[in-house]
Formats: structure tokens, sequence, C-alpha cells
């Protein structure tokens, strides 16, 4: 039986290929909800919770895009865009 506690792997399985976004400035979920949902999960996005930069930018300062990139660019954080429809949000993968 598995450690609880450990890293979790979430897998979907619809059939369907993902259409991955491979850069911060094309996710349309707000940055401030993935460092929220981050820091839950206890992954460090780039930036810590009381990070100033981000209370005063609209969707979050540049240590936070940094840090989001390079979680997509290791494969450790996914968004995918799905079909388009309107007012479309980004689905996080971690």
């Amino acid at each position: 039986m598995p450690a609880h506690g450990g890293q979790r792997i979430n897998a979907v399985d619809s059939g369907e290929t993902l259409n991955l976004v491979s850069d911060v400035t094309k996710v349309k979920t707000s940055l401030s909800v993935v460092k929220d949902r981050l820091l839950k999960g206890q992954i460090f996005p780039g930036c810590g919770e009381e990070c100033r930069n981000c209370q005063a930018a609209e969707n979050g300062c540049d240590s936070l895009r940094r840090g989001i990139q390079q979680l997509i660019d290791e494969g450790c954080l996914q968004f995918d865009q799905g079909r388009p429809v309107k007012n479309d949000v980004s689905t996080a993968l971690l």
C-alpha cells in the first residue's frame, strides 16, 4: 500500500489528445488561482503567499510567471486548452 501524503499523480484518459499550453502568457486561468492551488499543494510557484508584487499586479508578478513557466517546462504542471469554446478556461494538471 502506498504511503499517505506523498506525491500524487493525476491521470486523465478521455480518449482525446490534450492541447497543452507551453507558454505561461497563454494560460487563461488566473495565475493567482493557480498560485493558490500550488501553495495549497505545497508546491512553490515562484513567490510566496504574501507577495506584494502579486498583490499589485493584475495577473501575478514576474517571479510567479517565471516559476509557473519553469513548472510547465519541467512537465510538472500542464494546462490543457481543450477545444475552443466561448469563455474557455484552461485545465491545470499536476
